[in-house]
């Protein structure tokens, strides 16, 4: 969408313009984003700029939008100075498209990784479990002071270890 705008505003056609094709030619959520960015500029009579009919949609809860963050912060800074909005939105674009494929691209050399822990937590505390229950190693476990601080030591360390697994897994990069 960043794109198709930078090409209109490239051509000459006006911000306003460029939203409305956008709202037009792409599907929802997108094109409603966009509809409501020129409806708000319509409606406020040219008191609201496109960056802040973007920005303050992006905020939205239904839409969060990093992009249109992103395209509104663009907009109100070259928009003053009068640079080529059109060149910079096109490379706004192009960065945007990279950064998702460089997220992408992350996440899948990360998949076996978090595999693996899921594994290990999964073998872990079936250790813990056949350690705790069966009564070839319950009676000694159990039945002496030694035996139930280490039981006890191994439960903690266990805990924080699954703790540990879990915290690193779903931490999203």
């Amino acid at each position: 969408a960043l794109a198709t705008m930078g090409d209109e505003i490239s051509a000459g056609h006006a911000v306003e313009a460029a939203v409305q094709r956008v709202a037009l030619q792409f599907g929802k959520p997108l094109s409603q984003e966009f509809t409501d960015a020129l409806i708000k500029m319509v409606a406020s009579g040219g008191l609201i700029s496109i960056d802040v009919a973007l920005a303050e949609i992006a905020q939205n809860p239904l839409y969060q939008s990093d992009a249109l963050d992103q395209a509104a912060l663009t907009i109100s800074v070259v928009r003053p100075l009068g640079g080529d909005l059109g060149a910079l939105l096109n490379d706004l674009a192009k960065l945007l498209h990279a950064r998702e494929a460089t997220q992408r691209e992350i996440r899948t050399q990360l998949a076996p990784g978090r595999q693996a822990a899921w594994s290990l937590i999964f073998i872990i505390g079936g250790l813990q479990i056949a350690l705790t229950l069966f009564p070839l190693f319950s009676n000694l476990l159990w039945g002496t002071y030694a035996g139930r601080t280490t039981l006890i030591a191994a439960s903690v360390v266990i805990g924080l270890s699954i703790y540990w697994i879990v915290q690193i897994n779903s931490a999203d990069v």
